[in-house]
């Protein structure tokens, strides 16, 4: 829910340097990365641990 203003944003005003797909692939990997940083700590983690993304996984700086 917190990346879907984000992609509302980029549409109605790009920001510099946006590169479509290469910016959100970078958003993805940033997310990625928390993600797995998160996991790593869960010593069970279950498959929706493994497939969900948590607000703290979206970096603030991308929804400032």
């Amino acid at each position: 829910q917190r990346l879907l203003p984000i992609f509302q944003q980029w549409n109605d005003s790009p920001p510099v340097g946006f590169a479509n797909a290469r910016t959100v692939r970078t958003l993805y990997e940033t997310v990625r990365g928390r993600m797995n940083d998160r996991l790593a700590e869960i010593v069970d983690a279950t498959e929706e641990d493994l497939n969900t993304v948590l607000p703290e996984d979206v970096p603030e700086s991308i929804c400032a």
